[in-house]
């Protein structure tokens, strides 16, 4: 009984370590500009970074480009006054110091997706992935989601120019031996459940 109520605690504790390490990039103004050949962010402010050890104030950039846009459904004509995706083929993705030097290289890992919210506001989210450089110099392979809103126009030429209201970005280092230990536990726990039901 009790190798059953301890494989059951740490399967309940498990899943709140499986990810240590998360940073959350804040930005603000910047320029979007694009049509339904891609899209491409330029001199966007990262005022904030959250994450182990901080909140941190960082002199930072960050920018991205996406591929083709492709319209969803009700959008044949693919639209960017339409809600659809741009294609994160090919894209890139950076936060960069102003005085130099990559903190995160990666790219969106997925569509993007693009959903006009009326007034002149567009929303931009989608999965992305890369490298976090940390300030000790150390690399880790991050995954995350950016979630970003833009004021706005898109003018008969199917042209959208805009500029950042505000954007987040947040990043996680997965843990897959952790994740290894859960799934260990849980398939003794099942064994465990399953020769007691047996009995």
């Amino acid at each position: 009984m009790k190798r059953l109520v301890l494989l059951a605690l740490l399967a309940l504790a498990l899943p709140l370590s499986a990810f240590a390490d998360t940073w959350d990039f804040t930005n603000i103004s910047g320029n979007l500009t694009g049509n339904n050949a891609g899209l491409t962010l330029t001199g966007s402010s990262v005022i904030n970074i959250d994450g182990p050890g901080g909140p941190f104030v960082c002199p930072c950039t960050e920018s991205f480009s996406l591929g083709a846009f492709a319209g969803g459904p009700g959008n044949a004509g693919n639209s960017l006054r339409l809600p659809g995706t741009f294609s994160g083929v090919g894209s890139a993705f950076t936060i960069t110091l102003n005085g130099g030097g990559v903190i995160f290289n990666g790219s969106f890992t997925s569509p993007a997706t693009w959903t006009p919210e009326g007034n002149g506001i567009f929303q931009l989210s989608g999965y992305v992935s890369g490298t976090l450089t940390l300030p000790n110099g150390q690399t880790r392979t991050v995954k995350g989601f950016t979630s970003q809103l833009y004021f706005g126009t898109v003018n008969a030429a199917g042209v959208f120019t805009g500029t950042l209201g505000s954007g987040d970005t947040i990043v996680s280092t997965p843990e897959p031996g952790t994740l290894a230990l859960f799934g260990t536990g849980l398939v003794g726990l099942a064994g465990i459940v399953r020769r007691k039901l047996k009995t």
